[in-house]
């Protein structure tokens, strides 16, 4: 499953908003990836996300357009962006410097090699 099927798929769960149709794309994606192919997981876990950024992002652009309550929950996710945008280049950060020193299985195996 490549190209355009994995698109439709992330589409559906764009659209499903956790109803039944959600569930059944989430459940293909993850039997996708016990079968060893994890892109369309990939594409359904990035598109759950695109409903939430799509409507903070509307709320920061247009906030005339929206109730206090609506503007309040913008808000809420846009600091919850910025808090895993954060997050992931720290994380990307640390994988980047795990692999300038090797992995840490690596380092246990060198670690056994140098007390023999």
């Amino acid at each position: 499953m490549q190209g355009t099927s994995t698109f439709l798929l992330g589409a559906m769960v764009a659209f499903g908003m956790g109803g039944p149709l959600n569930k059944t794309v989430l459940l293909f994606g993850g039997g996708h990836i016990t079968a060893g192919n994890p892109l369309p997981m990939g594409v359904v876990a990035t598109a759950i996300a695109v409903p939430p950024i799509a409507v903070a992002v509307a709320t920061v652009l247009r906030h005339a357009r929206f109730s206090k309550t609506e503007n309040d929950s913008g808000i809420a996710v846009n600091a919850l962006l910025i808090i895993v945008l954060v997050r992931l280049s720290k994380k990307n950060d640390q994988v980047g410097q795990e692999e300038k020193r090797g992995s840490y299985s690596d380092r246990l195996r060198s670690s056994d090699e140098d007390s023999n």
